[in-house]
C-alpha cells in the first residue's frame, strides 16, 4: 500500500467510525468539537483518542489535535483514559515538531499511569528527535518491560527515520547500528528506500559513513 492510498484509508476511518454521515462528507471541512462537547460519556472519549491516531497516519495531525484538545482533561476521572488521551495529544505535538510540549504532556501521561507501556514509547522516540540517545533508549528499554513487544519500538523508531531530516536521520541510524548492528540491520532498508545522496555505505561496527 502507498502511503497516499494508506493516508486515504485513515480519512476514510475517520469518517466511518467518528463522524456522523449526516455532519460531514469529507474530512477537510469537518469541526468535530460540537459533537464532541455534546457527551462527556467515556466511550466518546475513547472515540477521540482513536480519531486522533487516525489523523496523525493520515497527515492531519493539526486537526487531530483540535479535536483532542478541545477535550477538558481535568474532568476525567479514569486515569488510564486520562493518560491516553495525554499520550495521543503528545504524539500530535511530535508530528507538529512541537516537542518541549510533547514532552511535558508525555511526561504527565506516564504519571498518570506508570504501568502502561504508551507513554515510555512517546518519550523514547521524543528523546530521539532531541539527540539525546541515551534517555530516549532508556525509555524504550522502560516500554519493553512493561509489555511492548520489540516490534512496537522498532516501528516507533522506523516512523521516526522515515519523518526526520536527513541529518538527524544518520546520526539516529549511526547510533542505531553502533548500539547493535544485528538487531538493527533494517536501519539500512530506510536508507535504500531513500534518495541515493541519502544512501549510506557500511564501514566499520555498523557505522554509516
Amino acid at each position: 500500500m502507498t502511503s497516499t492510498s494508506s493516508a486515504d484509508r485513515h480519512r476514510y476511518l475517520i469518517e466511518k467510525y467518528f463522524i456522523d454521515a449526516t455532519e460531514a462528507n469529507s474530512v477537510g471541512g469537518n469541526d468535530l468539537t460540537p459533537r464532541l462537547e455534546r457527551s462527556d460519556k467515556a466511550g466518546d472519549i475513547w472515540q477521540a483518542i482513536n480519531a486522533n491516531s487516525h489523523f496523525r497516519k493520515a497527515d492531519q495531525s493539526g486537526k487531530g489535535l483540535s479535536l483532542v484538545g478541545s477535550i477538558n482533561v481535568d474532568s476525567l476521572k479514569d486515569k488510564h483514559q486520562h493518560s491516553a488521551l495525554l499520550t495521543t495529544k503528545g504524539g500530535s505535538y511530535r508530528d507538529l515538531g512541537r516537542l518541549p510540549e510533547a514532552l511535558s504532556v508525555a511526561e504527565k501521561a506516564r504519571a498518570l499511569n506508570p504501568k502502561s507501556y504508551h507513554p515510555c514509547t512517546l518519550l523514547g522516540a521524543i528523546h530521539y528527535e532531541l539527540r539525546e540517545f541515551g534517555l530516549g533508549d532508556a525509555w524504550f528499554a522502560k516500554a519493553v518491560e512493561r509489555g511492548a513487544k520489540q516490534d512496537v519500538v522498532d516501528g516507533e523508531l522506523r516512523s521516526l527515520l522515515r519523518r526526520v531530516g536527513a541529518d538527524k536521520r544518520r546520526e539516529i541510524a549511526d547510533h542505531l547500528l553502533r548500539s547493535d548492528p544485528l538487531r538493527y540491520a533494517w536501519v539500512k532498508s530506510i536508507f535504500r528506500k531513500g534518495d541515493g545522496a541519502a544512501k549510506p555505505k557500511k564501514t566499520g561496527r555498523g557505522v554509516l559513513k
